[in-house]
């Protein structure tokens, strides 16, 4: 059992629960000369509330999506270890109003709405019971134009996200053995945007301003599927590893049926489902830049689709556990990579001193 009472080093303390995440982050702090510690949710920790924390600057990279994963409080562990350090006027970048948004797909939607930022339909049911109930008895509630999907309330890297063009689909999934069970208890069901160029935005935020826009292809979405369009490197390899299987289960039935050869699995092993869009407009960007910069967020990614209208939705809000794809930025040859410029506005905060500062990023 650890405790980081004992330091008195002024260090960036790293909140996380997933160690993987961390490595452009490790390599981009080094670099910079910048002393960090981790503070591993998954691991064993006490905290005594009558004393202060440590001296230093505290980056919260906790994950919605780590109950997936194993880690079923995580989430719950670090929220109370963010009371602990505002309480004390610790810097925190990615505090409690940013855990706030990271916790509810509910919450991220009233604060877009709030700001007149616009977001795709949703209603939220409060049980598997209510949903099934509602899809039964009130088919007319899920009449949208394009379909709809299914998602969890806290998700993350994909998880409950699911897709579908009719009622009787989502009722068969809802019924299966297939159904996942939000960790809240609450569902959401959104309104399926349809993009004609087959794919969504997002817009990725270091203190404040936006850095690049990544375009996410999402032409292999098909109805019924697990969605994961995660950005991270290991998120991004787990879903190729999935997508290889499925389709080289797919050509080896069609080859027992003598239809066709096995699929070579060569073929999967690369993807550029992840590019970086260098001249992507849109008026939506200033309105979510405008928000994202008076709220003081340190890092958010903020995914949108936009219709064949040209009018654009939003459709997620990563408010803590935002992750770069290094491939996406080493083709585009970039000149500011997310993880560097993490690292750098880390820096920026660590260099103020004596670590009393009652501004809190959010």
């Amino acid at each position: 059992m650890t405790s980081f009472l004992e330091e008195v080093t002024p260090f960036v303390y790293i909140i996380h629960d997933r160690s993987e995440w961390l490595d452009p982050y490790r390599k981009a702090l080094s670099e910079l000369g910048v002393p960090f510690k981790e503070l591993d949710l998954r691991a064993p920790h006490w905290f005594d509330l009558s004393t202060a924390p440590p001296p230093g600057l505290y980056f919260n990279r906790s994950s919605p999506s780590s109950h997936t994963r194993g880690n079923r409080y995580a989430m719950e562990l670090a929220s109370a270890v963010i009371d602990w350090l505002e309480s004390h006027n610790c810097t925190v970048i990615n505090g409690s109003a940013s855990m706030k948004l990271e916790m509810s797909k509910i919450a991220q939607e009233i604060a877009m709405t709030s700001n007149e930022i616009p977001v795709a339909h949703s209603s939220f049911y409060s049980s598997q019971e209510a949903l099934l109930d509602s899809l039964k008895n009130n088919p007319e509630r899920f009449s949208f134009a394009n379909g709809f999907c299914l998602k969890h309330n806290r998700g993350g890297s994909g998880s409950g996200v699911r897709l579908f063009d009719s009622v009787d689909q989502a009722i068969r999934y809802v019924e299966s053995d297939e159904w996942e069970a939000p960790i809240d208890g609450i569902t959401l069901v959104q309104e399926r945007i349809l993009s004609p160029q087959n794919c969504m935005y997002r817009l990725e935020f270091v203190d404040g301003i936006l850095i690049y826009v990544i375009m996410i292809d999402t032409s292999t979405v098909s109805t019924g599927s697990v969605i994961n369009n995660c950005p991270a490197d290991s998120c991004t390899l787990k879903e190729r590893a999935r997508q290889r299987k499925l389709e080289m289960d797919k050509s080896k039935n069609a080859s027992n049926n003598g239809s066709t050869p096995v699929a070579c699995p060569l073929k999967f092993q690369d993807s550029s489902k992840f590019k970086i869009s260098m001249g992507f407009k849109h008026p939506i960007v200033e309105r979510i830049s405008a928000y994202v910069a008076s709220k003081q967020m340190g890092t958010a990614g903020v995914e949108i689709i936009v219709d064949e209208n040209e009018d654009a939705f939003v459709i997620d809000f990563n408010a803590t556990n935002t992750n770069y794809n290094r491939a996406a930025e080493k083709r585009a040859n970039i000149p500011m990579r997310g993880a560097t410029a993490v690292a750098k506005m880390l820096r920026r905060y660590w260099l103020k001193s004596p670590f009393n500062d009652t501004r809190t990023p959010s």
